[in-house]
């Protein structure tokens, strides 16, 4: 029935399920293939192309935020661009510009807010907030008081309400709470990047200079 119909595409029974922790996680791959950029979701044990997806504009950092992917920046130098991948729908659907534009941008979430890190056209290093909420972008720049030697695909990680940014040869760590800014000698002195990820607030790494797995608590 058309009733039916209507209820099993509707965001209230997406809202239902995830109050009953009904969710179900999948693993969403963006592939570089002749035709451009591609993206794949993993179906028990093989990749299935979306084909609703084949031209989605290519972004430099990603955040996955309940059944959406956040998309900021752009392909090369500075971009404001920002978009929004609807995991139901498989639709895109752009999102206010950031408030400046920057290249080799990282994000990460946090308190339903994504903090997108990167270079603007000064060579100087802002970070900007966007809400999940109004998606809207927060007012103001938010610009470290330690400034990274080199940035160039940094990685930023988010854990024990803090964010961790990881740029060559440096680590530096941001308390939105306090709106401070620090250092950690114990990160710094190892070479965390993007092959990384953040389990009941660990760091978890790929050493590829020692060809371990490391942890950082």
């Amino acid at each position: 029935s058309k009733h039916f119909q209507s209820l099993v595409v509707s965001p209230e029974i997406y809202s239902r399920r995830s109050l009953l922790r009904c969710t179900e996680n999948f693993l969403y791959v963006l592939v570089l293939s002749n035709r451009g950029y591609c993206l794949y979701i993993l179906h028990r044990k093989a990749f299935v192309h979306i084909s609703s997806l084949s031209d989605i504009p290519y972004c430099e950092s990603f955040v996955a935020v309940g059944s959406r992917i956040y998309m900021f920046g752009g392909v090369v130098g500075v971009s404001s661009n920002a978009f929004s991948i609807d995991c139901r729908s498989h639709t895109v659907k752009p999102l206010p510009h950031m408030p400046i534009c920057l290249a080799h941008t990282v994000a990460g979430f946090m308190d339903e807010k994504i903090y997108v890190f990167g270079q603007c056209s000064m060579k100087s290093m802002v970070m900007v907030v966007f809400n999940t909420k109004t998606h809207m972008w927060e007012p103001g720049l938010i610009k470290p008081d330690i400034s990274p030697e080199t940035w160039e695909f940094g990685s930023m990680v988010v854990m024990a309400d803090k964010i961790y940014i990881r740029s060559n040869p440096s680590s530096f760590i941001y308390a939105p709470k306090e709106s401070k800014w620090e250092t950690d000698e114990m990160l710094n002195s190892k070479n965390w990047d993007n092959d990384s990820c953040v389990v009941d607030d660990v760091l978890y790494y790929y050493d590829s200079y020692e060809d371990r797995l490391r942890a950082y608590d």
